[in-house]
């Protein structure tokens, strides 16, 4: 049985657990899809992790802040492409172009501080 299944921001932040990879597993004869808005929000949120455990960060209104300073960390775009990647997540076209998007966050940290 072939189909489409959509990966929700939930699902891409629990790719480390047993359970998530499970429930992929029971899906592996279907074409895996998300959005770049589901992309965005886990890397915010991921982002937001790494500098909590990492005690930059106590709250989300300064995330932003250590963003524009520091980028979002190598380690949490790493993981997450590495994601999209093994499974063969396609993308679903969105008001931006996904690729256009890592390149910015990746090399352009300054421009978060605009956004303000």
């Amino acid at each position: 049985m072939n189909g489409l299944v959509y990966l929700d921001t939930s699902i891409i932040l629990s790719i480390q657990y047993q359970a998530a990879e499970d429930v992929l597993a029971s899906f592996q004869d279907r074409t895996f899809v998300t959005s770049g808005i589901a992309l965005n929000e886990a890397f915010y949120v991921a982002t937001f992790e790494y500098y909590r455990q990492k005690g930059v960060v106590k709250g989300r209104y300064s995330l932003r802040e250590v963003i524009g300073r520091q980028g979002y960390p190598r380690e949490v775009v790493e993981l997450v492409l590495e994601f999209v990647n093994n499974l063969q997540i396609k993308v679903l076209e969105d008001y931006y172009d996904f690729k256009e998007y890592i390149q910015v966050i990746t090399t352009y940290r300054h421009c978060l501080m605009t956004l303000k």
